[in-house]
């Protein structure tokens, strides 16, 4: 009874079988000729081995199996890499089949483990001998390098690691540190290495791309670091030319490579910057690109850090032309079609709101250009709050949670500027608001600075919110902020204070806080008295007994009408009409009110207001003076109004005297 057995399980016993014998992978002989590929051959014949399946009724030793050498031509032999291609291609079309009856026969040859220390002692042992001096030739150094390379990239193990490649790349920073090597050699060992390895890109898969990547920049790194001891704080002598090449070399990697850049950026003088700009510039041109592809602005804000600790010796005096050339770049790739303009656009506001050089003024100038022009979207208000953040991250407290509230806020572009000024308001930094006001003007948005301040109106809700809310009625958004401004400092101070002394911060806030909202000459009395709950309802005002107010509403509303009085009062920049307007309002309010009861404090502002005209030296007005000593006579008593009435008689005949001198 013959035992079918599939063809696939022979052929895999066959390289088990091979892989056991050899020492060393041949993937082809060296003498060209017919048999210059036998494993693939040897493959072929061993199906017909297969008992009672024989394909052919001849004989093994027929002509029929022989080569037809009539129609052999001669080819060149292959180079490593095609034989690894051709390798890798081989081992992808193994079916699972195959790979489970290798399992079968995954007994060690010789009955050894395959464990790591085997392997990088067996790699150690087979390691070439790489004692180089100044009479070896850079082509040695390539031919010693591909070596390794390819040993490694032979075996899955190795290739993620590359043990070989690693040694070599060691040696290479040794030979580069103990010696003075001329730009040329090593522009010629960095050139071999990467036209050997460059083949491996074409038609492979994309984990072997990135490998490809990763060797040039192990290459770069290790150059990097040999070099490193050599200039002028160090031995030799410093080569522009050769950093200048590593500069464009790094550039080119289609990996990450801003940390190879910011290791070669730490080891290059100030003052050789300029002559390595077209290195530099190759550099930014790839981040500017690679800025593109980043949908997540998290990223967009890591990189752009990263880039900008690697450019952090530029300096507006001397390297202005860095970063005009960058802003030319950007400004080309905005009628490109393959590139997404509002993130490349962003990546490079990022990076130069991160540079130390680069002021408010370069950086709100650059926005302002990037943003013109015919069809280009203008900068989105989140995108103007990240800058800013970004600019002033020195001096803004809690910048993650400022910057997460900011994330977190919705979609709508129109709710960012409420979310951000909320943001400062909740980390108690709310002083921030009106540099953020300055920064909107410097880019030319005044219309954001309404939008920031009703913005804020919407989530922001105190005491001084009514206030805020006439300031941007009247059209003044930064009255509105400095309102609230004045009102948090308040606050804040309120908390460090004893009991005793928050009353008279209170009373310090209300005056600032009028103060300020009196600059503006289009508010009117009645909505800030409207505002601050002092104005009196026309009519007789009824209140049942259930409605009456307690006596902490009481004290509140008495305090509240009496710090407005004594603001109008000392208010400079107001007439002395308009001044007792608000004043008188604020007196009968307190009069009127159920409940109410006017104090010496509001009777002071009183009498401030109705003897400016005595100040000056006029009369003054009758009728307010008789007004204001029958509320002294009322709330204070007679003797008082006595006194104080015998003072202004006199202070009255006083000033008529001066009048009748100066005219006489």
């Amino acid at each position: 009874m013959s035992i079918w057995i599939q063809e696939a399980l022979l052929a895999a016993v066959f390289d088990r079988y091979c892989m056991k014998l050899r020492t060393v992978a041949r993937y082809g002989s060296s003498v060209p000729g017919p048999m210059e590929n036998r494993r693939r051959m040897g493959k072929r014949n061993m199906v017909e081995l297969n008992p009672g399946q024989l394909r052919s009724t001849s004989p093994l030793w027929g002509l029929e199996n022989l080569a037809d050498l009539t129609q052999w031509h001669w080819k060149p032999p292959m180079p490593p890499h095609e034989r690894l291609r051709q390798h890798r291609d081989e081992s992808a079309q193994e079916q699972p089949l195959v790979r489970t009856v290798m399992n079968w026969f995954s007994q060690p040859a010789h009955g050894d483990n395959d464990n790591p220390t085997a392997t990088e002692e067996a790699v150690a042992q087979s390691l070439p001998e790489m004692n180089w001096d100044a009479q070896t030739m850079p082509t040695q150094i390539v031919d010693t390098g591909l070596t390794l390379l390819f040993r490694d990239l032979e075996s899955e193990a190795t290739t993620a690691t590359r043990p070989n490649f690693t040694e070599f790349c060691r040696n290479w920073s040794n030979y580069l540190t103990g010696s003075l090597c001329s730009g040329e050699t090593i522009c010629t060992v960095l050139d071999g290495v990467q036209q050997g390895i460059n083949p491996l890109r074409t038609g492979t898969e994309q984990s072997l791309e990135w490998v490809v990547d990763r060797i040039k920049h192990d290459l770069l790194d290790a150059t990097i670091a040999g070099l490193s001891v050599h200039g002028p704080n160090g031995r030799g002598y410093f080569n522009s030319v050769i950093w200048c090449n590593l500069l464009e070399r790094i550039s080119e990697l289609q990996i990450n490579s801003l940390r190879l850049f910011a290791k070669a950026m730490d080891y290059i003088p100030e003052n050789y910057l300029n002559n390595l700009s077209t290195g530099v510039l190759a550099n930014l041109r790839t981040y500017i690109i690679a800025s593109s592809s980043h949908e997540n602005r998290s990223s967009v804000a890591r990189q752009a850090s990263k880039m900008a600790t690697s450019l952090k010796k530029l300096n507006l005096t001397d390297h202005l032309h860095l970063l005009e050339s960058g802003t030319q770049f950007v400004l080309m790739l905005r009628e490109s079609t393959d590139l997404y303009f509002p993130r490349v656009r962003t990546g490079w506001l990022q990076l130069l709101a991160r540079l130390p050089s680069a002021d408010d003024s370069y950086l709100t100038k650059t926005a302002c250009i990037l943003e013109a022009g015919k069809g280009v979207k203008s900068i989105s208000n989140r995108e103007i709050c990240e800058m800013y953040l970004a600019r002033r991250r020195s001096s803004v407290k809690l910048p993650t949670r400022v910057y997460n509230d900011l994330e977190n806020a919705p979609e709508k572009d129109s709710t960012c500027y409420g979310y951000f000024g909320m943001a400062l308001w909740e980390t108690n930094q709310f002083g921030l608001a009106h540099d953020f006001c300055k920064f909107l003007y410097k880019l030319g948005r005044e219309q954001d600075v309404m939008k920031f301040a009703k913005g804020m109106r919407i989530f922001i809700k105190c005491e001084a919110s009514p206030l805020a809310n006439i300031a941007i009625g009247v059209g003044d958004p930064v009255l509105a902020i400095n309102i609230l401004n004045l009102y948090r400092e308040s606050r804040v101070e309120g908390r460090k204070k004893e009991a005793n002394t928050q009353s008279r911060l209170q009373t310090n806030l209300s005056i600032e806080t009028l103060k300020t909202l009196s600059r503006n000459r289009s508010f009117k009395h009645y909505k800030v008295l409207s505002a601050l709950r002092v104005k009196q309802p026309p009519g007789r005002q009824t209140q049942s007994p259930l409605r009456f107010p307690t006596k902490r509403q009481l004290r509140k509303e008495n305090r509240a009408a009496t710090r407005a009085a004594m603001t109008f009062a000392l208010l400079e920049n107001m007439s002395s009409r308009q001044s007792f307007a608000f004043v008188s309002n604020c007196v009968n309010y307190l009069q009127r009110k159920r409940g109410l009861t006017i104090s010496d404090a509001a009777l002071r502002a009183l009498l401030h207001n109705i003897t400016r005209d005595l100040a000056e030296g006029r009369p003054g007005r009758i009728t307010r003076l008789r007004w204001f000593l029958s509320l002294v006579d009322k709330y204070v008593g007679r003797d008082r109004m006595l006194k104080i009435g015998l003072a202004l008689k006199q202070w009255r005949q006083i000033n008529a005297w001066r009048r009748r001198m100066n005219a006489g």
